[in-house]
């Protein structure tokens, strides 16, 4: 439950999955999680959910601490894909 500020703007609870993030968070968020699957992504990825089933994390920490693993094709930053056999 949000709780109203003075200015009668909502204060900042817990991330609401189901609600729209605003046009400056999705294009800031460099990750995008599916509320689905519970999968998250790298907004440069090319297989991204669907728009309703989409909600934005500034790091992959704040998906990981909501519940979300990263999708399994992708090479977590900084490690490398293992593109020898010897």
């Amino acid at each position: 439950m949000e709780t109203a500020q003075a200015n009668g703007a909502a204060a900042p609870t817990e991330q609401d999955q189901s609600s729209p993030a605003s046009a400056e968070e999705a294009i800031a968020a460099p990750f995008i999680g599916n509320i689905r699957t519970m999968v998250y992504h790298e907004a440069a990825d090319d297989n991204l959910p669907a728009e309703e089933n989409r909600i934005y994390f500034v790091s992959e920490d704040e998906a990981r601490e909501a519940g979300y693993r990263r999708h399994r094709d992708e090479v977590a930053p900084g490690a490398q894909a293992d593109e020898t056999s010897g």
